[in-house]
Protein backbone atom coordinates (compact mmCIF):
# COMPACT_ATOMS: atom_id res chain seq x y z
CA UNK A 1 0.00 0.00 0.00
CA UNK A 2 2.93 2.47 1.02
CA UNK A 3 5.04 1.88 -2.66
CA UNK A 4 1.27 2.34 -4.51
CA UNK A 5 1.01 5.54 -2.28
CA UNK A 6 4.61 6.59 -3.72
CA UNK A 7 4.25 6.02 -6.96
CA UNK A 8 0.86 8.21 -7.16
CA UNK A 9 2.75 10.62 -5.25
CA UNK A 10 5.80 10.94 -7.95
CA UNK A 11 3.01 10.79 -10.91
CA UNK A 12 1.26 14.27 -9.31
CA UNK A 13 4.67 15.76 -8.59
CA UNK A 14 5.76 14.66 -12.53
CA UNK A 15 2.31 16.16 -13.41
CA UNK A 16 2.90 19.62 -11.34
CA UNK A 17 6.60 19.68 -12.80
CA UNK A 18 5.64 19.62 -16.61
CA UNK A 19 5.51 22.35 -18.96
CA UNK A 20 2.58 23.40 -20.70
CA UNK A 21 1.30 25.90 -23.02
CA UNK A 22 -1.14 28.72 -20.69
CA UNK A 23 -4.70 27.40 -21.24
CA UNK A 24 -6.71 30.22 -22.60
CA UNK A 25 -5.88 34.13 -23.22
CA UNK A 26 -3.56 35.69 -25.81
CA UNK A 27 -1.63 33.54 -28.34
CA UNK A 28 1.92 34.43 -27.01
CA UNK A 29 3.95 35.76 -29.85
CA UNK A 30 7.21 37.29 -27.92
CA UNK A 31 10.20 35.32 -28.14
CA UNK A 32 12.51 35.14 -24.87
CA UNK A 33 14.45 38.10 -23.16
CA UNK A 34 17.91 37.68 -21.66
CA UNK A 35 17.97 38.07 -18.04
CA UNK A 36 21.59 38.24 -18.05
CA UNK A 37 25.00 36.63 -19.16
CA UNK A 38 28.21 35.37 -16.78
CA UNK A 39 30.64 36.40 -17.71
CA UNK A 40 29.27 39.69 -18.85
CA UNK A 41 29.40 39.95 -23.19
CA UNK A 42 33.08 41.58 -24.64
CA UNK A 43 35.38 40.78 -22.33
CA UNK A 44 39.37 40.57 -23.00
CA UNK A 45 41.77 38.64 -21.89
CA UNK A 46 39.27 35.88 -21.39
CA UNK A 47 39.62 31.58 -21.73
CA UNK A 48 35.99 31.19 -20.36
CA UNK A 49 35.61 27.77 -19.55
CA UNK A 50 31.93 28.20 -19.21
CA UNK A 51 29.44 30.71 -19.90
CA UNK A 52 25.85 30.69 -18.46
CA UNK A 53 22.86 32.38 -19.92
CA UNK A 54 19.50 33.06 -18.09
CA UNK A 55 16.12 34.11 -19.75
CA UNK A 56 12.78 35.19 -18.38
CA UNK A 57 11.41 32.04 -19.68
CA UNK A 58 11.60 28.26 -20.69
CA UNK A 59 13.48 27.79 -23.75
CA UNK A 60 13.92 24.77 -26.56
CA UNK A 61 15.82 21.90 -25.31
CA UNK A 62 17.22 21.02 -28.53
CA UNK A 63 18.88 22.47 -31.87
CA UNK A 64 21.03 24.59 -30.49
CA UNK A 65 24.33 22.36 -31.58
CA UNK A 66 23.33 22.67 -35.16
CA UNK A 67 21.85 26.15 -35.35
CA UNK A 68 24.46 27.79 -33.02
CA UNK A 69 27.93 29.10 -35.17
CA UNK A 70 31.10 29.91 -33.44
CA UNK A 71 33.73 32.06 -35.50
CA UNK A 72 36.06 31.08 -35.80
CA UNK A 73 35.73 27.67 -34.99
CA UNK A 74 36.42 25.65 -32.06
CA UNK A 75 37.61 22.22 -31.94
CA UNK A 76 36.24 20.06 -30.69
CA UNK A 77 32.75 21.87 -30.82
CA UNK A 78 31.21 23.48 -27.46
CA UNK A 79 28.63 21.54 -26.16
CA UNK A 80 24.88 23.19 -25.28
CA UNK A 81 23.12 22.49 -22.09
CA UNK A 82 19.56 23.56 -21.46
CA UNK A 83 18.11 23.86 -18.16
CA UNK A 84 14.62 25.38 -18.37
CA UNK A 85 15.23 28.85 -18.63
CA UNK A 86 19.19 28.51 -18.68
CA UNK A 87 21.91 27.93 -21.10
CA UNK A 88 25.15 26.42 -19.48
CA UNK A 89 27.92 26.65 -22.56
CA UNK A 90 31.09 24.26 -22.31
CA UNK A 91 33.95 25.89 -23.42
CA UNK A 92 36.64 23.20 -25.00
CA UNK A 93 40.50 24.45 -23.36
CA UNK A 94 41.39 24.47 -27.10
CA UNK A 95 41.26 28.71 -27.61
CA UNK A 96 43.85 30.28 -29.32
CA UNK A 97 45.87 32.96 -28.11
CA UNK A 98 44.94 36.68 -29.50
CA UNK A 99 41.75 36.05 -31.23
CA UNK A 100 38.06 37.40 -30.91
CA UNK A 101 35.47 34.44 -30.81
CA UNK A 102 31.71 35.13 -31.71
CA UNK A 103 28.84 32.71 -30.25
CA UNK A 104 26.11 33.40 -32.73
CA UNK A 105 22.84 32.13 -31.66
CA UNK A 106 20.64 33.40 -34.53
CA UNK A 107 17.04 31.95 -34.62
CA UNK A 108 18.61 29.32 -32.57
CA UNK A 109 16.84 30.55 -29.17
CA UNK A 110 13.19 30.10 -29.20
CA UNK A 111 10.10 29.96 -26.09
CA UNK A 112 9.58 26.46 -25.19
CA UNK A 113 5.50 26.76 -25.84
CA UNK A 114 5.40 28.75 -29.35
CA UNK A 115 9.03 28.23 -30.35
CA UNK A 116 9.07 32.29 -30.66
CA UNK A 117 12.88 33.41 -31.42
CA UNK A 118 14.08 35.77 -29.49
CA UNK A 119 13.47 39.56 -30.70
CA UNK A 120 17.32 40.37 -31.46
CA UNK A 121 19.66 37.72 -32.39
CA UNK A 122 21.77 36.89 -29.27
CA UNK A 123 25.59 37.29 -29.84
CA UNK A 124 28.33 36.29 -27.37
CA UNK A 125 32.16 38.08 -28.02
CA UNK A 126 34.86 37.57 -26.26
CA UNK A 127 38.89 37.82 -27.00
CA UNK A 128 41.51 36.03 -25.63
CA UNK A 129 43.98 39.12 -26.49
CA UNK A 130 44.03 42.62 -25.02
CA UNK A 131 41.49 43.93 -27.60
CA UNK A 132 38.23 43.20 -28.92
CA UNK A 133 38.11 42.86 -32.98
CA UNK A 134 34.79 45.59 -33.78
CA UNK A 135 34.86 45.74 -37.51
CA UNK A 136 31.57 44.49 -38.83
CA UNK A 137 29.68 44.15 -41.93
CA UNK A 138 26.36 43.03 -43.39
CA UNK A 139 24.83 42.39 -47.37
CA UNK A 140 22.27 40.50 -48.78
CA UNK A 141 21.97 37.79 -51.51
CA UNK A 142 20.19 37.67 -55.07
CA UNK A 143 20.02 35.48 -57.51
CA UNK A 144 21.71 36.04 -60.65
CA UNK A 145 19.26 35.10 -62.86
CA UNK A 146 16.08 35.48 -61.23
CA UNK A 147 17.07 38.34 -59.54
CA UNK A 148 14.89 37.15 -56.71
CA UNK A 149 16.76 37.38 -52.59
CA UNK A 150 18.27 34.17 -51.33
CA UNK A 151 17.38 32.50 -48.36
CA UNK A 152 18.75 29.34 -46.07
CA UNK A 153 22.31 30.33 -47.18
CA UNK A 154 25.65 30.46 -44.78
CA UNK A 155 28.96 33.09 -45.66
CA UNK A 156 32.12 32.01 -44.45
CA UNK A 157 35.01 34.64 -44.64
CA UNK A 158 38.71 33.94 -45.87
CA UNK A 159 42.19 35.08 -45.55
CA UNK A 160 42.82 34.87 -48.93
CA UNK A 161 46.29 33.09 -49.00
CA UNK A 162 43.66 30.11 -47.49
CA UNK A 163 41.86 29.79 -51.02
CA UNK A 164 44.45 30.97 -53.92
CA UNK A 165 43.01 30.76 -56.93
CA UNK A 166 39.55 30.78 -55.05
CA UNK A 167 39.90 27.02 -54.14
CA UNK A 168 37.08 27.14 -51.67
CA UNK A 169 36.57 23.48 -51.20
CA UNK A 170 36.86 21.50 -48.45
CA UNK A 171 38.86 24.72 -46.77
CA UNK A 172 37.83 25.95 -43.58
CA UNK A 173 36.79 29.45 -43.15
CA UNK A 174 38.39 32.15 -40.76
CA UNK A 175 34.51 33.32 -39.86
CA UNK A 176 31.43 32.22 -40.63
CA UNK A 177 27.52 33.56 -39.61
CA UNK A 178 24.30 32.76 -41.23
CA UNK A 179 21.88 34.83 -42.94
CA UNK A 180 18.87 35.78 -40.34
CA UNK A 181 15.00 35.93 -40.75
CA UNK A 182 14.88 38.56 -43.08
CA UNK A 183 17.49 37.21 -45.65
CA UNK A 184 20.41 39.78 -44.12
CA UNK A 185 23.26 37.86 -43.11
CA UNK A 186 26.16 40.42 -40.78
CA UNK A 187 29.56 39.60 -39.76
CA UNK A 188 30.56 40.88 -36.45
CA UNK A 189 33.26 41.25 -34.09
CA UNK A 190 36.33 40.98 -36.91
CA UNK A 191 39.73 42.11 -37.74
CA UNK A 192 39.95 44.54 -39.98
CA UNK A 193 41.80 43.12 -43.45
CA UNK A 194 41.46 41.77 -46.55
CA UNK A 195 38.88 39.31 -46.88
CA UNK A 196 37.47 36.52 -49.52
CA UNK A 197 33.60 36.28 -48.87
CA UNK A 198 31.64 33.27 -49.90
CA UNK A 199 28.03 32.08 -49.26
CA UNK A 200 26.85 28.98 -49.92
CA UNK A 201 23.80 26.25 -49.24
CA UNK A 202 25.19 24.22 -46.93
CA UNK A 203 23.48 21.01 -47.55
CA UNK A 204 25.78 18.57 -45.48
CA UNK A 205 26.13 20.88 -42.61
CA UNK A 206 29.94 20.66 -42.96
CA UNK A 207 30.40 24.36 -42.83
CA UNK A 208 32.52 24.72 -46.22
CA UNK A 209 32.27 24.22 -49.66
CA UNK A 210 31.60 20.95 -50.72
CA UNK A 211 31.30 18.94 -53.09
CA UNK A 212 27.70 18.08 -52.73
CA UNK A 213 26.78 22.06 -53.04
CA UNK A 214 24.82 23.46 -55.52
CA UNK A 215 24.45 27.21 -54.88
CA UNK A 216 26.87 29.78 -53.94
CA UNK A 217 27.36 33.66 -54.11
CA UNK A 218 30.08 36.10 -54.49
CA UNK A 219 30.23 39.88 -54.36
CA UNK A 220 30.95 41.79 -57.63
CA UNK A 221 34.79 41.68 -56.59
CA UNK A 222 37.16 38.90 -55.87
CA UNK A 223 39.02 40.77 -52.52
CA UNK A 224 37.40 43.95 -50.17
CA UNK A 225 39.23 45.64 -47.51
CA UNK A 226 37.90 46.50 -44.06
CA UNK A 227 39.36 49.19 -42.69
CA UNK A 228 39.51 50.22 -38.67
CA UNK A 229 37.66 53.24 -38.85
CA UNK A 230 35.62 53.05 -41.98
CA UNK A 231 31.98 51.99 -40.13
CA UNK A 232 29.43 49.72 -41.32
CA UNK A 233 30.67 48.67 -44.67
CA UNK A 234 27.29 46.91 -46.87
CA UNK A 235 28.82 43.86 -49.11
CA UNK A 236 25.72 43.13 -51.40
CA UNK A 237 26.24 38.83 -52.94
CA UNK A 238 24.92 36.96 -56.07
CA UNK A 239 24.22 33.70 -55.92
CA UNK A 240 24.32 31.01 -58.84
CA UNK A 241 24.31 27.49 -59.75
CA UNK A 242 27.59 25.45 -58.85
CA UNK A 243 28.71 22.53 -60.59
CA UNK A 244 32.62 22.40 -60.53
CA UNK A 245 32.74 19.34 -62.56
CA UNK A 246 33.72 19.68 -66.23
CA UNK A 247 31.87 17.52 -69.11
CA UNK A 248 32.27 13.90 -68.96
CA UNK A 249 32.18 11.83 -72.60
CA UNK A 250 29.56 9.01 -71.26
CA UNK A 251 29.88 6.70 -74.34
CA UNK A 252 30.48 6.46 -78.19
CA UNK A 253 28.16 5.17 -80.75
CA UNK A 254 28.52 4.11 -84.81
CA UNK A 255 26.83 3.77 -87.47
CA UNK A 256 28.81 3.53 -90.75
CA UNK A 257 31.03 6.16 -91.17
CA UNK A 258 29.05 8.46 -88.38
CA UNK A 259 30.54 8.93 -84.77
CA UNK A 260 27.78 9.82 -82.12
CA UNK A 261 29.50 10.70 -78.43
CA UNK A 262 26.87 11.27 -76.09
CA UNK A 263 28.19 13.89 -72.85
CA UNK A 264 26.60 14.17 -69.44
CA UNK A 265 25.38 17.36 -69.90
CA UNK A 266 24.96 20.15 -72.21
CA UNK A 267 28.17 22.00 -74.22
CA UNK A 268 28.44 25.36 -75.54
CA UNK A 269 32.04 24.77 -76.65
CA UNK A 270 34.21 22.41 -78.06
CA UNK A 271 36.99 21.53 -80.26
CA UNK A 272 39.51 18.59 -81.78
CA UNK A 273 42.72 18.93 -81.97
CA UNK A 274 45.12 19.34 -85.45
CA UNK A 275 45.89 15.66 -85.31
CA UNK A 276 42.29 14.62 -84.58
CA UNK A 277 40.67 16.76 -86.88
CA UNK A 278 42.71 14.80 -90.20
CA UNK A 279 40.63 11.99 -88.69
CA UNK A 280 37.35 13.31 -90.08
CA UNK A 281 35.87 15.05 -92.54
CA UNK A 282 33.13 16.94 -90.15
CA UNK A 283 32.17 17.44 -86.76
CA UNK A 284 29.49 19.44 -84.70
CA UNK A 285 27.82 19.49 -81.72
CA UNK A 286 24.21 20.33 -80.36
CA UNK A 287 23.11 20.06 -76.45
CA UNK A 288 24.31 17.09 -75.09
CA UNK A 289 26.19 15.13 -78.30
CA UNK A 290 29.00 15.36 -80.80
CA UNK A 291 28.77 14.20 -84.26
CA UNK A 292 31.71 12.91 -85.92
CA UNK A 293 32.07 12.22 -89.48
CA UNK A 294 34.79 9.78 -90.17
CA UNK A 295 37.29 9.96 -93.41
CA UNK A 296 38.16 6.20 -93.31
CA UNK A 297 37.44 3.49 -90.29
CA UNK A 298 40.81 2.53 -89.23
CA UNK A 299 41.83 -0.90 -88.35
CA UNK A 300 43.03 0.25 -85.27
CA UNK A 301 42.08 1.85 -82.01
CA UNK A 302 41.52 5.46 -82.69
CA UNK A 303 42.59 8.46 -80.12
CA UNK A 304 40.61 11.57 -80.12
CA UNK A 305 41.51 14.40 -78.54
CA UNK A 306 38.80 16.95 -77.69
CA UNK A 307 39.58 20.02 -77.09
CA UNK A 308 37.60 22.73 -74.57
CA UNK A 309 34.59 20.83 -73.74
CA UNK A 310 32.58 23.46 -72.12
CA UNK A 311 29.28 23.18 -69.80
CA UNK A 312 26.57 25.98 -69.68
CA UNK A 313 28.03 27.17 -66.13
CA UNK A 314 31.30 27.23 -67.69
CA UNK A 315 33.57 24.36 -66.64
CA UNK A 316 36.12 23.15 -68.99
CA UNK A 317 37.68 19.58 -69.68
CA UNK A 318 40.41 18.17 -72.29
CA UNK A 319 40.16 14.97 -72.86
CA UNK A 320 41.41 11.78 -74.83
CA UNK A 321 39.11 9.05 -75.76
CA UNK A 322 39.76 5.68 -77.47
CA UNK A 323 37.67 3.89 -79.70
CA UNK A 324 37.76 0.87 -82.28
CA UNK A 325 35.44 1.61 -84.91
CA UNK A 326 33.42 -1.63 -86.07
CA UNK A 327 33.53 -2.93 -90.01
CA UNK A 328 30.99 -5.14 -89.09
CA UNK A 329 28.10 -2.42 -90.97
CA UNK A 330 28.25 -3.18 -94.65
CA UNK A 331 25.14 -1.57 -95.69
CA UNK A 332 26.22 1.55 -97.87
CA UNK A 333 22.69 2.81 -98.37
CA UNK A 334 22.67 6.68 -98.58
CA UNK A 335 20.65 8.29 -95.72
CA UNK A 336 19.47 11.71 -94.78
CA UNK A 337 17.77 13.73 -92.10
CA UNK A 338 15.95 17.06 -92.70
CA UNK A 339 16.68 19.81 -90.35
CA UNK A 340 14.86 22.47 -89.11
CA UNK A 341 14.74 25.86 -90.40
CA UNK A 342 12.62 28.97 -90.32
CA UNK A 343 13.15 29.88 -93.58
CA UNK A 344 10.06 28.59 -95.62
CA UNK A 345 12.01 28.73 -98.64
CA UNK A 346 15.17 26.58 -98.05
CA UNK A 347 15.45 23.44 -96.73
CA UNK A 348 18.27 21.50 -95.10
CA UNK A 349 18.99 18.11 -95.82
CA UNK A 350 21.68 16.31 -93.28
CA UNK A 351 23.26 12.85 -95.33
CA UNK A 352 24.59 10.00 -93.57
CA UNK A 353 28.28 10.24 -95.81
CA UNK A 354 30.37 13.13 -97.75
CA UNK A 355 28.24 13.98 -100.73
CA UNK A 356 29.17 16.11 -104.01
CA UNK A 357 26.32 16.22 -105.63
CA UNK A 358 26.44 17.59 -109.69
CA UNK A 359 22.92 18.71 -111.30
CA UNK A 360 21.64 15.59 -112.39
CA UNK A 361 22.48 13.86 -109.66
CA UNK A 362 19.03 14.72 -107.55
CA UNK A 363 16.08 17.04 -109.05
CA UNK A 364 12.73 18.36 -107.15
CA UNK A 365 9.01 18.08 -109.31
CA UNK A 366 5.78 18.99 -108.92
CA UNK A 367 2.76 16.00 -109.26
CA UNK A 368 3.31 16.54 -112.80
CA UNK A 369 6.53 15.31 -112.83
CA UNK A 370 7.58 18.84 -113.92
CA UNK A 371 11.13 19.76 -112.97
CA UNK A 372 11.43 22.72 -111.13
CA UNK A 373 14.05 25.03 -110.83
CA UNK A 374 15.89 25.82 -107.79
CA UNK A 375 19.67 27.01 -106.21
CA UNK A 376 21.70 24.41 -103.83
CA UNK A 377 24.94 24.58 -102.07
CA UNK A 378 26.58 21.89 -100.05
CA UNK A 379 28.97 21.73 -97.08
CA UNK A 380 30.39 17.83 -96.59
CA UNK A 381 27.37 15.82 -95.56
CA UNK A 382 24.73 19.02 -95.66
CA UNK A 383 22.55 20.14 -98.77
CA UNK A 384 21.08 23.25 -98.37
CA UNK A 385 18.51 23.86 -101.09
CA UNK A 386 16.49 27.37 -101.61
CA UNK A 387 13.32 27.43 -103.38
CA UNK A 388 11.69 30.03 -105.88
CA UNK A 389 9.54 32.13 -104.01
CA UNK A 390 6.39 31.46 -106.52
CA UNK A 391 6.20 27.88 -106.01
CA UNK A 392 2.89 27.00 -105.00
CA UNK A 393 2.43 26.36 -101.35
CA UNK A 394 -0.65 24.06 -101.76
CA UNK A 395 1.12 22.08 -103.62
CA UNK A 396 3.41 18.59 -103.08
CA UNK A 397 6.76 18.27 -103.87
CA UNK A 398 9.18 15.70 -104.07
CA UNK A 399 12.85 15.48 -103.40
CA UNK A 400 14.43 12.95 -106.00
CA UNK A 401 18.26 11.55 -106.15
CA UNK A 402 19.27 9.48 -109.03
CA UNK A 403 19.84 5.29 -108.24
CA UNK A 404 23.29 5.87 -109.53
CA UNK A 405 24.59 7.90 -107.25
CA UNK A 406 27.68 7.19 -105.20
CA UNK A 407 28.85 9.12 -102.25
CA UNK A 408 32.59 9.78 -101.12
CA UNK A 409 32.58 6.04 -99.50
CA UNK A 410 30.10 4.71 -102.10
CA UNK A 411 26.95 5.04 -100.69
CA UNK A 412 24.17 4.95 -103.02
CA UNK A 413 20.21 4.56 -103.18
CA UNK A 414 19.10 1.03 -103.50
CA UNK A 415 15.89 2.11 -104.84
CA UNK A 416 14.18 5.77 -106.02
CA UNK A 417 14.97 8.09 -102.72
CA UNK A 418 12.87 10.93 -102.14
CA UNK A 419 11.24 13.45 -99.48
CA UNK A 420 7.90 14.30 -99.91
CA UNK A 421 7.34 17.99 -98.89
CA UNK A 422 5.22 21.33 -98.84
CA UNK A 423 6.19 24.88 -99.05
CA UNK A 424 5.30 26.45 -95.74
CA UNK A 425 3.06 29.65 -96.63
CA UNK A 426 4.88 32.50 -95.58
CA UNK A 427 1.44 33.20 -93.90
CA UNK A 428 1.68 31.16 -90.84
CA UNK A 429 5.03 33.06 -89.76
CA UNK A 430 5.33 36.19 -88.15
CA UNK A 431 7.83 39.05 -87.07
CA UNK A 432 9.06 41.28 -84.47
CA UNK A 433 11.27 44.91 -85.03
CA UNK A 434 12.16 47.20 -82.62
CA UNK A 435 15.01 49.01 -81.11
CA UNK A 436 17.09 48.73 -78.09
CA UNK A 437 18.63 51.73 -75.93
CA UNK A 438 21.68 51.06 -73.65
CA UNK A 439 24.66 52.39 -72.40
CA UNK A 440 26.49 49.36 -71.86
CA UNK A 441 29.18 47.89 -74.24
CA UNK A 442 28.65 45.16 -76.56
CA UNK A 443 24.80 44.36 -75.87
CA UNK A 444 23.67 41.46 -77.72
CA UNK A 445 19.68 41.54 -77.87
CA UNK A 446 18.57 37.81 -77.22
CA UNK A 447 14.89 36.63 -78.63
CA UNK A 448 14.02 33.21 -76.83
CA UNK A 449 10.46 31.31 -78.19
CA UNK A 450 9.41 30.49 -75.13
CA UNK A 451 7.98 27.02 -76.30
CA UNK A 452 11.16 25.41 -77.66
CA UNK A 453 13.47 27.76 -76.00
CA UNK A 454 14.98 28.81 -80.19
CA UNK A 455 17.38 31.58 -79.88
CA UNK A 456 17.59 34.14 -82.24
CA UNK A 457 20.08 36.92 -81.44
CA UNK A 458 20.89 40.77 -82.73
CA UNK A 459 23.66 43.03 -82.08
CA UNK A 460 21.99 45.97 -84.12
CA UNK A 461 20.49 48.29 -81.89
CA UNK A 462 17.31 48.58 -84.65
CA UNK A 463 16.46 44.96 -85.01
CA UNK A 464 13.90 42.59 -86.42
CA UNK A 465 13.31 38.73 -86.86
CA UNK A 466 11.30 37.42 -89.53
CA UNK A 467 9.77 34.10 -90.17
CA UNK A 468 8.96 33.23 -86.52
CA UNK A 469 7.00 30.47 -85.78
CA UNK A 470 3.39 31.37 -83.77
CA UNK A 471 4.64 31.51 -80.24
CA UNK A 472 5.13 33.71 -77.03
CA UNK A 473 9.05 35.14 -76.86
CA UNK A 474 11.10 36.68 -74.62
CA UNK A 475 13.18 39.31 -74.88
CA UNK A 476 16.62 39.57 -72.65
CA UNK A 477 19.31 42.16 -73.52
CA UNK A 478 23.03 41.09 -72.58
CA UNK A 479 26.45 42.77 -72.12
CA UNK A 480 28.22 40.10 -73.97
CA UNK A 481 31.52 41.10 -72.71
CA UNK A 482 33.29 38.14 -73.84
CA UNK A 483 31.94 37.92 -77.23
CA UNK A 484 30.54 34.63 -77.02
CA UNK A 485 26.87 35.29 -78.20
CA UNK A 486 25.47 33.57 -74.57
CA UNK A 487 25.21 35.07 -71.33
CA UNK A 488 27.85 33.92 -68.95
CA UNK A 489 27.27 33.19 -65.23
CA UNK A 490 29.78 33.76 -62.42
CA UNK A 491 32.70 31.12 -61.77
CA UNK A 492 34.67 30.77 -58.67
CA UNK A 493 37.38 29.29 -59.87
CA UNK A 494 39.13 31.53 -61.54
CA UNK A 495 37.45 34.00 -60.77
CA UNK A 496 34.24 35.31 -63.18
CA UNK A 497 32.23 38.03 -62.51
CA UNK A 498 28.65 36.89 -64.19
CA UNK A 499 27.45 39.04 -67.34
CA UNK A 500 25.00 41.43 -66.37
CA UNK A 501 21.61 41.26 -68.00
CA UNK A 502 18.00 43.03 -68.66
CA UNK A 503 14.61 41.04 -68.83
CA UNK A 504 12.12 42.88 -70.73
CA UNK A 505 8.98 42.67 -68.37
CA UNK A 506 6.21 41.80 -71.16
CA UNK A 507 6.58 38.69 -73.47
CA UNK A 508 5.70 39.45 -76.71
CA UNK A 509 2.73 37.00 -78.68
CA UNK A 510 3.64 36.41 -82.17
CA UNK A 511 0.57 35.68 -84.47
CA UNK A 512 0.39 33.87 -87.90
CA UNK A 513 1.13 37.09 -90.49
CA UNK A 514 1.51 39.52 -88.10
CA UNK A 515 4.45 41.66 -87.17
CA UNK A 516 4.87 43.35 -83.88
CA UNK A 517 6.79 46.15 -84.65
CA UNK A 518 8.21 49.54 -82.30
CA UNK A 519 9.37 47.10 -79.80
CA UNK A 520 11.31 49.85 -77.62
CA UNK A 521 13.90 47.80 -74.62
CA UNK A 522 14.95 50.75 -72.66
CA UNK A 523 18.28 49.54 -70.04
CA UNK A 524 19.22 52.11 -67.87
Amino acid sequence: MKYILYLFLVFILFKCASIKAPQGGPIDNKGPELVYLKPGNERTNFYPKKIKIKFNEHIQPTGLDANVFVSPSIFPAPKYLVNGKRITIKIPSTLESDITYVIAFGSAIQDFTEKNPMKTPLIYAFSTGDELDTCSFIGNVTDVYSKKPEKDMIFLLYEPDSVKNNQFLNVKPKYLTRQDSSGTYQFKYIKYGTYKILGIVDKDKSLTLSEGDTKVALPDSNLFTINKNKGLIITDLTSFNYDPSPPIVKKITQKQYNLTVEMDETLVNMDLDSTSKNLFDSYSFKDKSIKLLMKSIPNDTMLIYFKNLTDTLGNTRDTIVKFLPSLKDTSLKLTFTEIKTNNPWTKKLEFNDVIDFKDNNFSIIDTSNNKLKFKYSIDKQYLNLEFAQNMDTTKQYKFIIDTLYSSKHGFHSDSLTFLKFKIQSPEIYGSISGRFISKRKNNLLILMNLQNNEIFTSQDSVFRFDNLPSAMYQITLLEDLDNNKRWTSSKLSPFVKAEDFYIFPENIKVRSGTEVSDVIVKWD
